[in-house]
């Protein structure tokens, strides 16, 4: 078994883990429409703080006329003119910005119109910080934070336990927001990989791969979609 270190929330000190937790946490929250650049218009110093509360922070950033994209120290983060989608890995505590957000937000004179958050199920549960040791506490802190401008939200679990792998999601809509609307049809493909072949996870190890670029090209990540652009980085320890 391999052992690892990981920054203990409830601490402040390193914690050992009897492995790396992979699992994402992801919070999507889309706005009602907006003047000038929405969203794009929160600073770098409000995103650095809602990445701090979070635990993580940024490493790099590229942006385009449509939004921008953020590799963070625990996953990335998007933001576009009425979207934001925040995703981190390991022990951090990714609902804990959400009351920051809504009041930087605010500010912007913005409105909340849905909330979705979403994970697989974690390796090691007893090691997340308070709000996310379950997803019922999830569920609680999404409601405390959101039930007043969306109302109550709905949680739901997908697959059996006995797969060994369920998926968690939590969703809430504002009041104002037609369900009926027409909309553009959206697609969400989710894949969980674990027990991963280790010659085909070697590409992302430093060993194997010296450069990001080239973790990029001999993973076949690179071919996936040839004209998009990729901020790669090999993240430490691995």
């Amino acid at each position: 078994m391999v052992c690892t270190t990981t920054h203990d929330p409830s601490t402040g000190h390193a914690a050992h883990l009897p492995g790396f937790e992979g699992s994402e946490k992801r919070l999507e929250i889309d706005f009602f429409g907006c003047t000038n650049n929405g969203l794009r218009a929160l600073t770098r110093s409000q995103l650095d703080e809602l990445c701090t509360l979070s635990q993580c922070e940024i490493v790099s950033v590229r942006g385009n006329q449509h939004f921008d994209a953020y590799v963070l120290s625990e996953s990335s983060l998007f933001v576009y003119p009425t979207k934001l989608v925040i995703k981190t890995c390991g022990t951090t505590q990714l609902l804990n910005c959400a009351d920051r957000l809504l009041e930087l937000t605010d500010g912007l004179g913005m409105t909340v119109k849905s909330c979705k958050y979403s994970r697989a199920s974690y390796k090691f549960p007893k090691f997340q910080p308070e709000m996310h040791t379950s997803f019922d506490e999830e569920t609680k802190v999404l409601d405390g934070t959101f039930s007043h401008l969306l109302g109550k939200g709905s949680a739901h679990v997908l697959g059996a336990v006995s797969a060994g792998m369920q998926w968690h999601v939590y969703v809430a809509q504002s009041p104002r927001a037609d369900p009926l609307a027409p909309a553009s049809p959206r697609m969400t493909v989710e894949v969980c990989m674990t027990g991963l072949d280790p010659e085909c996870a070697a590409h992302y190890y430093h060993g194997k791969s010296h450069t990001a670029k080239a973790a990029t090209q001999a993973s076949g990540i690179a071919a996936l979609f040839p004209d998009s652009e990729i901020d790669d980085l090999l993240f430490e320890p691995c």
